[in-house]
C-alpha cells in the first residue's frame, strides 16, 4: 500500500491529469470523428448507412483488443500499456492521412488505430483507481470519464475547421500528432505505485471474466451505451441534413452537447461518492433517459428554442453514467485483475457504441429521424432494469466496504 504522504496526495492528481489528458486525446479520435461527418461523405464518397460504417471502425478496433489490452496492462502496468498504444495509435492515424480518399484504407486504419487506441480506456482507469481511495474514485473516475466528452467537443470544434481550410487528411494528421504528444506525457508522468490503492476482494478466486456481477454489469453499460452514442454519433448529420444547419453552426451544436456531459459526469462522480454507490445513480439516469428520448424525437421539427433545450438535457443525461460504471468494475475485481475487469465492462461499451451509430443511421435513412430518437429510449429501459438487482444493494455494500 503507498503511504498517505503530501507527496502521493500531490501525486495522485499529476497521474489523474496525465491519464485524463490520454483520454481526451482517444475521445478526439474515437469520438470525435462524427464532427467531421459530412466531410467524411463528401471526400470519401460515402452513403448516410455508409458513414455511419466508417464512423463505427474505431469503435470495431476497441473492441477487438481490448481484452488483450487489460491483460498487457494486468502484467506489465499502465505506463507502458498507454505509451505503446498512443505511440502506434499516432503512426496508424499519420498513415490515414497518406491514403485518403480511398474509403476502404480509411474504414481499416482507423479499425487499427482504434484497437491502439483502446490501451488507454483500460489503462488510464487502472491507473486513477490504483492511486485514488475509494472514498475519492467516484470524482476522480467522473473526471477522467470527461476525457472523452471533452475529447470529442475540442474535436468537433477544430476537426472540421482543418478539413474545410485543409482537407480531411490534415484532420488526420491533427489526431495522429495529438496521439504521439499524449503518448509522450503519460510515459514522462505516470507510474505505477509500489504496491497501489487495493480493491476490494470482492470475486474471490472466481474468474473474473466470469463473474456474474460484472457480466450484469458489462450488459447494462452495452445497452445504455446504445442512446449516448447514438445521439452523439449522428448529431452533426442530423443538424445539416434533417434541420438545415451549417457544417459550423452543426459543430458548435455538437461541441456544447459534449461538453454538457464533460460538466455531468464530474457531477455524477460527486453525487456517487456522497451517497455511497457507484450503480443507483446509473439507473436512475437510465430510467430519466427514456422520456427525455422520446421528448427529442417529438421535437425533431420543433423551433430551435426547445429543440436545443431538449437535446443539451439529453445529453448531459445520457452522457454522465461512465465513470461510475467503469470504477464499479474495477471494485469488483480481484485484486490484480482492475485492467481485465475494466476491459470486459469496456468491451459491452464499446461494442454497443460500435452498434449505435450504424443502427441509427439505418433507423433514419430507411424510416426518419424521430423513429431513430424514439428508439433511443428501448434500450435505457433495458438498462434500467438489468442493473435493478444490483442498484438495490449497492449502497449498503459499498458503504460497507468502505
Amino acid at each position: 500500500m503507498v503511504a498517505v504522504t503530501d507527496g502521493v496526495i500531490h501525486y495522485r492528481w499529476a497521474v489523474l491529469c496525465a491519464g485524463t489528458a490520454a483520454q481526451i486525446t482517444a475521445g478526439a479520435f474515437i469520438q470525435g470523428l462524427p464532427a467531421i461527418g459530412p466531410v467524411l461523405r463528401t471526400e470519401l464518397g460515402l452513403s448516410l448507412a455508409a458513414v455511419g460504417v466508417v464512423l463505427a471502425c474505431p469503435m470495431l478496433g476497441v473492441v477487438s483488443a481490448l481484452l488483450l489490452w487489460g491483460r498487457i496492462c494486468d502484467r506489465w502496468g499502465e505506463h507502458n500499456t498507454m505509451g505503446v498504444g498512443l505511440a502506434l495509435a499516432g503512426l496508424l492515424m499519420a498513415t490515414a492521412a497518406s491514403v485518403t480518399p480511398s474509403a476502404v484504407a480509411v474504414a481499416v486504419l482507423l479499425a487499427v488505430a482504434g484497437a491502439a487506441t483502446a490501451s488507454v480506456c483500460v489503462a488510464s482507469g487502472s491507473a486513477v483507481m490504483a492511486w485514488f481511495p475509494k472514498e475519492r474514485r467516484g470524482l476522480a473516475m467522473g473526471v477522467r470519464a470527461c476525457g472523452l466528452p471533452a475529447g470529442a467537443a475540442l474535436a468537433a470544434a477544430t476537426l472540421p475547421i482543418v478539413a474545410h481550410h485543409a482537407t480531411l487528411s490534415a484532420a488526420f494528421g491533427v489526431l495522429s500528432a495529438a496521439c504521439l504528444v499524449a503518448g509522450i506525457v503519460v510515459v514522462t508522468v505516470v507510474r505505477e505505485p509500489d504496491g497501489g490503492v487495493p480493491l476490494p476482494v470482492r470475486g474471490g478466486g472466481k474468474s473474473t471474466v466470469g463473474d456474474p456481477r460484472l457480466l450484469r454489469l458489462s450488459l447494462a453499460s452495452g445497452l445504455l451505451v446504445l442512446p449516448q452514442v447514438g445521439i452523439t454519433a449522428l448529431l452533426a448529420l442530423f443538424l445539416v441534413e434533417h434541420r438545415g444547419a451549417d457544417v459550423a453552426t452543426a459543430s458548435a451544436m455538437v461541441t456544447m452537447a459534449q461538453l454538457s456531459g464533460v460538466a455531468s459526469r464530474i457531477g455524477a462522480g460527486v453525487w456517487s461518492d456522497a451517497i455511497g454507490s457507484r450503480l443507483r445513480p446509473v439507473q436512475i439516469v437510465a430510467v430519466a433517459a427514456v422520456p427525455l428520448a422520446l421528448l427529442t424525437a417529438m421535437l425533431v421539427d420543433a423551433p430551435s428554442l426547445p429543440f436545443v433545450g431538449t437535446l443539451l438535457l439529453l445529453c448531459a443525461t445520457i452522457l454522465c453514467w461512465n465513470g461510475l460504471a467503469f470504477s464499479a468494475a474495477g471494485e469488483l475485481a480481484a485484486p490484480g485483475y482492475a485492467a481485465t475487469a475494466l476491459a470486459v465492462q469496456n468491451t459491452a461499451i464499446f461494442g454497443g457504441s460500435m452498434l449505435a451509430a450504424p443502427l441509427g443511421a439505418a433507423l433514419a435513412q430507411y424510416t426518419s429521424w424521430q423513429v431513430a430518437f424514439a428508439a433511443l429510449a428501448l434500450p435505457a429501459a433495458a438498462a434500467a432494469l438489468v442493473l435493478n438487482p444490483m442498484a438495490r444493494t449497492a449502497v449498503v455494500s459499498v458503504r460497507a466496504a468502505a
